[in-house]
């Protein structure tokens, strides 16, 4: 596997993962483009996308139609997902 891993979904599920998984890449901007070929190709339909740095251990996540991407630790990522279940 390379060491960007894009994620693309429709709405909010949680807990699917694997099945939103788009492809790997070598380079973060080779990610991002590949998800906003998504957005554009899927007629602005997708609601979110994901990048997985494996190597840094950090993810980006970004709602369409906002245009930055936002960056989170996996720490980050737990502590927001303890949040969400009121834990």
């Amino acid at each position: 596997m390379k060491r960007f891993w894009v994620f693309v979904g429709h709405d909010y599920y949680p807990n699917t993962a694997m099945e939103d998984f788009l492809s790997d890449f070598d380079t973060l901007d080779e990610a991002k483009n590949a998800f906003s070929e998504v957005l554009q190709a899927d007629d602005n339909s997708v609601d979110w996308g994901q990048i997985f740095d494996t190597e840094e251990k950090i993810y980006l996540h970004r709602n369409y139609p906002k245009k930055e991407w936002t960056t989170y630790s996996l720490a980050d990522s737990l502590a927001r997902q303890y949040y969400w279940k009121g834990e």
